[in-house]
């Protein structure tokens, strides 16, 4: 075999997927855990002053600073569980944890698109991005509650 045929098995070999070990978790091609909490901050603020998302459902549900932290907490947990990150999250699932919050299409959709922009502030490659909001969207049949 020619030098050039040796080289390009060779450089067919080192790029196999097969030889390239196992694929990072969504986790940890986010960022991990530092990472994850400041897209939830981010996120939240914006949820919480997007009038679209009623965030309080008309003021029913009061964020106190304590609850803040609660629920900031929380969607860390889930996000790192569903990410494929250390497994931690000990709340409810989707549905019981949103129920009779009476929760639209509309209201989950700003909610998205919430989320989809503080992705792009922080600059999520659109592969990530992408698996992120596929994650979001699989949630919406157990927390949209109003069609």
């Amino acid at each position: 075999m020619t030098r050039k045929v040796v080289a390009l098995l060779v450089g067919a070999l080192v790029a196999s997927p097969a030889l390239a070990g196992p694929k990072k978790s969504l986790y940890e091609r986010l960022g991990g855990e530092t990472a994850i909490k400041t897209v939830v901050d981010d996120f939240v603020a914006l949820t919480g002053a997007n009038p679209k998302v009623d965030f309080t459902r008309g003021g029913q549900y009061q964020m106190s600073d304590a609850k803040l932290v609660q629920l900031k907490g929380s969607l860390v947990a889930f996000l790192t569980q569903a990410f494929g990150g250390p497994a931690g999250y000990a709340g409810g699932n989707m549905r019981a944890v949103h129920a009779g919050m009476r929760i639209t299409r509309a209201q989950f959709d700003a909610m998205a698109a919430d989320l989809r922009s503080v992705l792009e502030k922080h600059r999520v490659p659109k592969a990530e991005l992408d698996e992120v909001m596929a994650i979001a969207a699989s949630t919406a049949p157990d927390i949209v509650e109003v069609k």
